[in-house]
């Protein structure tokens, strides 16, 4: 009979991050040249906020490594659940990306829900560690606009539209306020000013 020891539970678990960390890596296509500023752009808000929206919009005008929390958990899962366990295992894999690339003096920008201070708490202890600048972001919209972007979303990829107002649900409750200095935009109105806001702080450095 085989026993499985504390020391062999921590390799598997190290190689099941490695893995993740690779497949998570094959996500990211051509990564643009390095940056004499790099910073971390972190998004917070619910599902159906407008973080998504906002990302591409920075992405169109900036050199940026975009990480979609919700691809990249998809990519993890087959059926996401959403729950603790999952959550700290997509974390782990993004921060050990994350840290790669601000050593390669990339900007990142993480679109993720990022709702709790214990969540957010790596990526901050990230950026001083690597001494890029942090901006964070707090992305809202009404909560009808919210949820007619997720009727919209449950009728394009025919998900349940209830399991998605659920998760909205679910996952706002959880929200803590930011303890740290941010921004503050709401996609239900024109964000390009905002956008070109952010992108000319960033080019400044």
């Amino acid at each position: 009979m085989s026993v499985i020891t504390n020391e062999d539970s921590g390799t598997t678990a190290a190689l099941d991050e490695g893995r993740d960390v690779e497949r998570v890596r094959a996500m990211l296509g051509p990564l643009p040249p390095p940056r004499a500023w790099p910073a971390l752009v972190v998004l917070v808000g619910p599902p159906g906020s407008g973080k998504s929206t906002l990302t591409r919009a920075l992405a169109e005008r900036l050199a940026v490594v975009s990480l979609d929390g919700e691809r990249i958990r998809s990519e993890l899962f087959a059926a996401p659940d959403y729950s603790f366990r999952e959550s700290q295992r997509v974390g782990r894999a993004v921060r050990t990306l994350v840290g790669e690339l601000l050593d390669q003096r990339l900007t990142v920008v993480y679109d993720d829900s990022n709702l709790t201070e214990w969540e957010r708490q790596p990526l901050y202890t990230l950026a001083e560690a690597h001494r890029v600048r942090l901006v964070l972001v707090h992305v809202t919209s009404p909560m009808s606009v919210i949820l007619g972007r997720i009727q919209g979303l449950a009728e394009a990829d025919r998900h349940d539209t209830v399991s998605r107002v659920e998760l909205y649900e679910r996952m706002a409750g959880r929200y803590e306020p930011i303890t740290r200095p941010h921004l503050t935009v709401d996609t239900s109105h024109d964000i390009r000013q905002f956008v070109e806001g952010v992108i000319l702080d960033l080019e400044e450095g």
